[in-house]
């Protein structure tokens, strides 16, 4: 099944490392058949406040998109990044086949109301009040959106800029 390395990039601050970054990143992905599909794109909003960039990479599985991440080489530049913007990276497996919206109900995830302020998702997940309001990738709106997805679907790691001193 298709997978996705996701990263969605914000405060991007040009810097020096960041080219280096860009000039080697293609070689971390080459070994494992990563490829750029969306690459530095500036979507166009149609709902809600966003202003963020996306890059999203191409994988055969969820399998080879780990190994990629956890590479030695891909580690090696991972920190020019991070440390001149602030993002969220996550994992997604892709679709095989024809898909249909109510095919994620067949597969037992449900949103039932089990209060006044909470919806229930998929048995023990439990997301209270309303929409978050803060910028959809701040540690709380990241938490909901955790939430939000089954487990397995998607796996979620934050990276942000350290503060400078």
């Amino acid at each position: 099944m298709p997978a996705y390395a996701v990263g969605i990039l914000y405060d991007v601050k040009p810097h020096p490392d960041l080219v280096v970054y860009l000039e080697k990143i293609d070689a971390t992905l080459e070994p494992f058949g990563g490829r750029f599909i969306v690459h530095g794109a500036e979507p166009e909003v149609r709902e809600g406040d966003f202003n963020a960039r996306f890059v999203v990479i191409l994988f055969a599985d969820l399998d080879k998109v780990r190994a990629w991440y956890d590479s030695e080489a891909y580690q090696a530049i991972l920190s020019l990044r991070p440390a001149h913007s602030n993002s969220v990276i996550f994992f997604v497996d892709g679709i095989v086949g024809p898909h249909a919206a109510t095919d994620v109900l067949k597969a037992g995830f449900t949103m039932r109301r089990s209060g006044r302020k909470s919806w229930q998702a998929a048995g023990s997940i439990s997301l209270v009040g309303p929409r978050p309001n803060p910028p959809l990738f701040s540690p709380r709106c990241v938490h909901y959106w955790r939430a939000a997805l089954p487990p397995a679907l998607l796996e979620l790691r934050r990276t942000s800029r350290q503060p400078e001193n």
